[in-house]
């Protein structure tokens, strides 16, 4: 979603599954609560029953999924350079 750095989920990429049901036009993240979609929604909060949250972008997916999406990161943060400006 367009917010997606607001975002407070963190972990790694098998960490956390977000349940999606197009059809049924629902969507939850781990075992928070159900929330319903329309499709429409480019910027749609969804939380986790730790109150973890992610925004996503739900308006182009494809009409007969049902299943669920691991989601994370990956990778991880080896070194921080404190006295200098890196990029890698």
């Amino acid at each position: 979603g367009a917010s997606g750095i607001r975002s407070t989920m963190r972990g790694g990429f098998h960490s956390h599954r977000i349940h999606l049901d197009v059809p049924g036009k629902t969507i939850r993240l781990d075992e928070g609560p159900l929330v319903e979609f329309d499709g429409t929604e480019s910027d749609a909060s969804i939380e986790n029953e730790d109150g973890e949250f992610v925004y996503l972008n739900l308006t182009d997916l494809q009409p007969e999924f049902v299943g669920d999406i691991p989601v994370g990161t990956f990778g991880q943060v080896r070194t921080i350079y404190f006295d200098s400006f890196l990029v890698q």
